[in-house]
């Protein structure tokens, strides 16, 4: 069975191995460098004190060994101490002449440390073996120390012989044992106590790991989740979803673009991959393009082209993403398909028009009907109020009609008519005159401040009446009585302005922004009295538009409104030039 171990057991198991190899490599390195220092110290010591007491042994007492016998005593008891074991002189033939062993006197050996210490004069040391072995054949040579000092006299530099002596080092390698066993408990106790506390720090360091490894697991997994999750929300979606970063690439997409545009988009330019074919396209990228801070919608008039060159009508939401530092970072583009609400549109402006132009004809024979019975002589004044309230009604069911048809023809792009130069002067001038008995009924004043050498417009005489009706209609129903109505106009560059103001009861910025849908009207208590259809300033944007115009509204809410609606100018035309005479 094999035994296996864990990463952290392992780990550990080889930092003990290491650290006490190491232990043990550092301490035979520190103690024999101790010991070599121990010896070479007792070396010096020991060749300083034989020298130090060779001034008695001149030369004359090496020449005549025999005659100064009591000179080499005096040496050896001046240089004998308690470890000395064995003092011997050689003179230069290398001829033993004293020794503290009486049997060597007059004996001669080979020896090469003899001959090295008088051919160099310099000290020459042996540490655990004999050079003369026949001769110490009963000493043991494991804690001897031998050394060779040659005696040179003052007079002289030749070495004139050489003192042998050892001394037994049995108490000093003791000393050295214990101090090395002393030095190995220490740094062996010492990487001990550095092991248990890599392994104290190991073990917390692991657990902090381990803690923070578990933590990061969860929160990855938290993340991984939800990022599913998102991920599932945006392909749950039904809309085209796109995510561009500030270069204008597509950084992320839901399921639904994926399918429709098909392909490798992610990490492209966005006008690259999606085809839009609308005169409103340019209006998006100019968005996306300027980084403007605001979002923008776009909802009539915009296609686009599927991988399978299918074109669908598409509405289009472009909105900018601001990081906290209020720095734009990317753009988000949702396309809603629009394809359903189109088809839905077209049918219900079909059934409109049906209903709207069935009841036209009969509306117009009632009115007639109506128009005769008022002529009738033999009707009270009880029965002919009752006839105008009913022509009332029946002219109110007209105009409904009229606006629905308008409002058809406007959606579905039959609401065709030609552009001529327009006299708005004229036109103006007239619909005061046609509104001038509504507005004294409320007793409203309906000034017209015309400028002088007012150029015509590009647009159609019939439909800038229209709007004009709806917009001092309008101001007429909701202005106070004993109130005032000013219409003028203002020149800007190519465009002419023509202002409605009244001081009527004014709107709120949220009724502002509704204000041209199809059908809204202003609902509070100070309405509910007015009657409309909701399609009058509709029609009016759609008719400003068609004729290349703008039309907003300025107001303030117990303040009264401005109507304005700008059509261009129409250029002069110049005649041409007459051939000069001769």
């Amino acid at each position: 069975m094999k035994f296996k171990l864990s990463l952290t057991k392992k780990f550990l198991l080889y930092s003990f191995i290491t650290l006490v190899s190491s232990a043990i490599v550092l301490s035979f390195i520190l103690t024999g460098q101790f010991k070599s220092f121990i010896l070479e110290r007792i070396k010096e010591e020991n060749t300083s004190h034989i020298k130090e007491h060779a001034s008695i042994l001149t030369k004359e007492v090496f020449e005549n060994p025999e005659l100064n016998q009591k000179v080499f005593d005096e040496y050896r008891h001046m240089v004998e101490t308690n470890n000395l074991n064995r003092l011997i002189i050689y003179n230069g033939n290398g001829k033993i002449i004293h020794s503290n062993d009486q049997a060597l006197i007059g004996q001669e050996f080979e020896n090469e440390k003899f001959k090295k210490s008088i051919e160099s004069n310099s000290p020459v040391v042996i540490f655990g073996n004999s050079q003369n072995e026949k001769e110490h054949e009963n000493e043991s040579s494991k804690n001897i120390i031998e050394v060779y000092v040659p005696i040179t006299p003052q007079d002289n530099n030749v070495p004139a012989g050489v003192v042998e002596f050892s001394f037994d080092i049995t108490s000093v390698l003791k000393s050295i044992s214990i101090f090395q066993l002393s030095v190995w408990g220490l740094i062996l106790a010492f990487f001990v106590i550095l092991f248990l506390s890599l392994y104290w720090i190991f073990r917390r360091a692991s657990k902090t790991i381990i803690d923070q490894n578990v933590k990061l697991f969860y929160k990855t997994d938290e993340l991984n989740r939800k990022n599913e999750e998102k991920k599932s929300i945006l392909n749950s979606i039904g809309e085209l979803l796109f995510v561009l970063n500030n270069k204008d690439e597509i950084v992320l997409a839901n399921k639904k673009a994926l399918d429709i545009i098909g392909g490798k988009i992610l990490h492209k330019k966005f006008s690259k991959v999606l085809k839009i074919k609308s005169e409103k396209v340019g209006k998006v990228s100019k968005i996306i393009d300027e980084r403007k801070l605001m979002s923008a919608n776009y909802k009539e008039g915009i296609i686009l082209e599927t991988k399978d060159k299918n074109l669908i009508p598409v509405s289009l939401t472009v909105a900018p993403i601001i990081h906290k530092d209020k720095n734009f970072i990317g753009t988000v583009i949702n396309i809603h398909d629009a394809t359903s609400e189109k088809e839905l549109n077209r049918i219900k402006d079909e059934f409109v028009y049906v209903v709207a132009h069935e009841l036209a004809n009969p509306i117009f024979i009632l009115d007639g009907y109506l128009g005769m019975l008022l002529k009738n002589s033999s009707l009270n004044k009880d029965s002919k109020n009752l006839v105008k309230t009913a022509q009332g009604i029946n002219m109110h069911l007209s105009n409904l009609v009229t606006d629905l048809l308008e409002a058809v023809k406007s959606e579905s792009g039959q609401l065709l008519f030609e552009k001529t130069e327009v006299d708005l002067k004229k036109i103006t001038s007239e619909v005061i005159k046609d509104l001038e008995t509504k507005a004294k009924n409320k007793n409203i004043a309906l000034s017209y401040h015309p400028i002088k050498n007012l150029p015509k417009i590009v647009g159609n005489n019939q439909k800038v009446k229209e709007v004009l009706i709806n917009l001092i209609d309008n101001a007429i129903k909701y202005s106070p009585k004993n109130s005032h109505i000013e219409v003028s106009h203002h020149i800007h560059e190519n465009k002419l302005s023509t202002l409605v103001r009244d001081n009527g009861i004014g709107m709120t910025k949220e009724e502002q922004k509704r204000l041209f849908e199809k059908f809204y009207r202003v609902k509070n208590e100070k309405t509910k009295n007015i009657h409309g259809t909701g399609l009058g300033l509709f029609i009016c944007k759609q008719l400003v538009e068609k004729m290349g115009g703008t039309i907003k509204t300025i107001s303030k809410e117990e303040q009264g409104t401005t109507m304005v609606f700008n059509l261009p100018i129409a250029r002069k035309k110049t005649s041409p030039k007459k051939p000069a005479l001769n």
